[in-house]
């Protein structure tokens, strides 16, 4: 039977406790950050007056992560919110938890169109995605004083550049996880505190996937194994080596997909990828301009004979249907950020899992090109239609990943839309959950006046 236990680790600890109006916990992936930004709401959503607030850049991205964790769990980790513990009212968007305050969860897709929201706090997970003009708006929404609870504004978010508009206002840039704590006081009294933890920081995460994230290499490794904010540079694939990825395989394959990026003027991509017990290798590159609908179909059809799926970028829309109506297995790419997508290329480019076959002489001249635009988080754009598709069909195919956060698995079958239901909890953690759902306000108080959570996976 699964051990749970029940404390926060020191840092997760410390932010949940910090008192101060602005607060960022930034790091490395799998550090923690996520569940101590939720185990913060439910605290000061316990107070029966409060009013929380809950976000991320959008609200598709928000309900497939934060929102998902705190309400139905992830992975070994039950929900963060007993269920019997509130009300969720979907057509709202608003938790209300019994004997205590409420949560209002939106993305700021338009954050124009949150003027008239009030809240006690606002949580806002990964805002690095967030523009000033996006925190602006939603900081200034944070105005409802009640007694017993301040006004706070609590972020979490995985580092990026130094010229980040967070990195800035908390000063990160020349911090580090081994320093602790950091508080900036100005003078018009307003008080950021940050803090920067690592992923061995993290007592409850498995070797094997410390393991996993110690294989980073470069601006990856100081950003998401050290938890650092650092810049980009140079070429983005620096770990692509000719020798050790170019090859020629033929045999053992287990899984095989088509990936596509759409282009008319510009060209048309699509790669035949093969999943075999030691990784992914590219066998066979489309790479072609000026096409036609009916051209572009019959091109990819030839290309995607054994493939169990064509996956394709979701803002060609039309091409997915034009593909579907000539009989082929099409199915939109989940990319989520462009950043996300390149870490998980760099991963099976750095740990030799990625081969490419020789003739596809368009993938390889575009890999071994492609730069990162000085001291940006984007690369430089133009020379990257085959790195494209190559992005989506490693992120379908390697999705699985143990440390990169909001990867979708795609080890499953099922389309990414299909969302499984949460497992089973054990009987011990059942058992809790109905004395919660018994007298739900006492356990809310006990939580805040304990500092505990619920319970989670000792890994």
């Amino acid at each position: 039977m699964a051990l749970y236990e029940w404390e926060l680790s020191r840092k997760q600890a410390d932010f949940v406790k910090a008192p101060h109006r602005y607060l960022c916990y930034s790091g490395s992936f799998r550090g923690g950050k996520s569940i101590a930004l939720c185990r913060k709401l439910i605290m000061r959503a316990s107070n029966p007056k409060a009013t929380e607030g809950l976000c991320r850049k959008t609200f598709k991205s928000l309900r497939g992560s934060t929102l998902d964790l705190l309400l139905h769990g992830t992975g070994d980790l039950p929900p963060m919110l007993p269920p019997g513990s509130y009300d969720y009212n979907q057509s709202e968007f608003r938790i209300q938890l019994k004997g205590g305050g409420r949560i209002l969860v939106f993305g700021l897709d338009d954050p124009d169109a949150i003027r008239g929201y009030t809240f006690t706090g606002l949580a806002v997970d990964e805002a690095t995605d967030l523009t000033e003009h996006d925190w602006t708006i939603a900081d200034s929404r944070v105005s409802t004083r009640i007694e017993g609870l301040g006004l706070q504004t609590y972020l979490a978010c995985n580092p990026a550049t130094p010229e980040h508009w967070i990195c800035k206002l908390f000063e990160l840039g020349q911090w580090t996880p081994k320093l602790g704590a950091k508080l900036r006081k100005l003078p018009d009294g307003a008080e950021y505190w940050g803090q920067l933890t690592a992923a061995h920081e993290n007592p409850f995460l498995h070797a094997d996937v410390l393991r996993d994230l110690s294989r980073l290499t470069g601006t990856s490794r100081k950003r998401y194994y050290e938890g650092l904010w650092v810049g980009q540079e140079g070429l983005v694939y620096e770990d692509w080596s000719p020798s050790k990825h170019i090859r020629k395989l033929s045999a053992g394959w287990t899984r095989s997909i088509v990936s596509v990026d759409d282009g008319s003027r510009d060209p048309l991509v699509a790669l035949l990828l093969r999943k075999h017990p030691s990784g992914i290798h590219v066998e066979q590159e489309l790479y072609k301009a000026n096409l036609r609908t009916n051209q572009k179909c019959e091109a990819i059809g030839k290309i995607a004979k054994s493939a169990e799926s064509i996956i394709y970028d979701d803002s060609a829309r039309q091409l997915g249907v034009d593909l579907r109506d000539f009989g082929l297995p099409a199915r939109k790419a989940n990319k989520g950020r462009i950043t996300d997508g390149i870490a998980r290329v760099q991963q099976v480019i750095a740990d030799g899992s990625l081969t490419v076959d020789p003739s596809c002489i368009n993938l390889i001249r575009e890999i071994q090109s492609y730069e990162w635009k000085p001291g940006k988080d984007e690369p430089v754009e133009g020379n990257d239609h085959a790195l494209d598709a190559l992005r989506y069909g490693v992120s379908y195919l390697a999705g699985g990943s143990k440390f990169v956060e909001g990867w979708i698995s795609s080890n499953d079958p099922k389309p990414p839309e299909e969302k499984e239901e949460s497992p089973q909890l054990p009987k011990e953690v059942e058992e809790h959950y109905k004395r919660i759902q018994a007298d739900p306000f006492r356990y809310f108080q006990e939580q805040k006046a304990t500092n505990r959570r619920l319970p989670r996976k000792v890994y």
